[in-house]
């Protein structure tokens, strides 16, 4: 397989997932290194950046495409898919879990100083949360999830972290 053929490849698996494909899976398909796959993402942006209403982005561990802002409302209004929009409780129980999960519903409504059993609840449904386990005292421990992760575009806690301080 060529380079450019090799390109095609990543591309099309790229844009046929629904979930971010990671660096790793497409080497192995590709019998190539993940340095090699990042080379040929570098290089389909750059194709992309001037004639393109997207380009791709590593969320999650992997790779996905994301609409450049400009054309989201475009891509929202054909495809119905709205933005996700949280009330401020539920924005503040997130935030609470991002930072410090894995936590307990007893540790969050300790921070929060309210019952946080119906956010949680919308959260999990939203699937932007999951239960990871129970502590000590049989409680459910929550972390965020890969979803939360691709809804901000961002890989990981610390490039939120990152963020902020900058």
């Amino acid at each position: 397989m060529n380079g450019r053929d090799r390109k095609l490849a990543v591309e099309a698996m790229i844009i046929s997932s629904s979930e971010p494909v990671s660096p790793s899976k497409i080497a192995q398909i590709l019998s190539i290194t993940e340095e090699e796959v990042d080379a040929i993402v570098d290089a389909l942006n750059e194709e992309y950046a001037a004639s393109r209403s997207f380009r791709i982005e590593k969320v999650s561990g992997g790779y996905k495409t994301f609409i450049i802002p400009p054309y989201g409302q475009y891509a929202r209004a054909i495809s119905g898919v709205a933005k996700i929009k949280l009330s401020r409780s539920t924005l503040q129980t997130l935030a609470i879990i991002a930072y410090e999960g894995p936590i307990s519903k007893v540790r969050i409504n300790a921070i929060k100083g309210v019952d946080s059993s119906h956010t949680i609840k919308n959260l999990l449904e939203m699937g932007l949360i999951k239960v990871v386990g129970r502590a000590d005292g049989g409680s459910l421990v929550y972390q965020v999830t890969d979803k939360f992760f691709s809804v901000l575009g961002i890989n990981s806690i610390d490039e939120l972290i990152s963020e902020k301080e900058q």
